[in-house]
């Protein structure tokens, strides 16, 4: 009985972690506001829309807003002059987002009361490769898993 039980463990185990995504939302969103706690701060509601809030002096100043499937994952870049990493949205955009056709990022700054569309999103992150790397991968994988049909595999880790 012992023998048939571990059998069933096993195969829906398995089952289970074959439709796996690795990390989930939540766990990628602490593992990107760990790294730069006073300079940003990301937050994902209903797993596709993104806020970044930025902050300066413990204030903040700008947030960003984005929908995650209308970045392109493949784009991801750091800057090594600007010391950032740059996100940018895809040349041709989902049918459902055509309205952003400006760009993507609809950016707010607080101070000033401005509102305008942009076509990318910088994030200062400093020159430490481990925490780019670890970063890009995140983003990326943000992105993925809001757009994921099934074929995305996911990641187990960020650096």
């Amino acid at each position: 009985m012992k023998t048939i039980s571990l059998s069933f463990f096993l195969i829906i185990f398995s089952f289970l972690s074959c439709f796996s995504q690795g990390l989930s939302t939540s766990e990628t969103v602490d593992y990107i506001n760990g790294k730069f706690p006073s300079k940003f701060q990301v937050r994902v509601e209903e797993e596709r829309e993104m806020f970044i809030d930025f902050f300066r002096n413990k204030e903040m100043y700008r947030t960003d807003r984005v929908y995650l499937p209308t970045l392109d994952h493949e784009k991801i870049k750091f800057n090594s002059e600007e010391k950032s990493i740059a996100l940018y949205c895809l040349n041709d955009m989902p049918r459902e987002f055509k309205k952003l056709a400006d760009g993507c990022v609809d950016r707010t700054f607080h101070n000033k009361g401005l509102r305008k569309p942009y076509a990318r999103i910088n994030l200062p992150v400093g020159t430490d490769q481990k925490t780019i790397n670890g970063l890009i991968t995140a983003f990326n994988h943000l992105i993925q898993i809001s757009i994921d049909e099934g074929e995305y595999m996911g990641v187990d880790s960020f650096e």
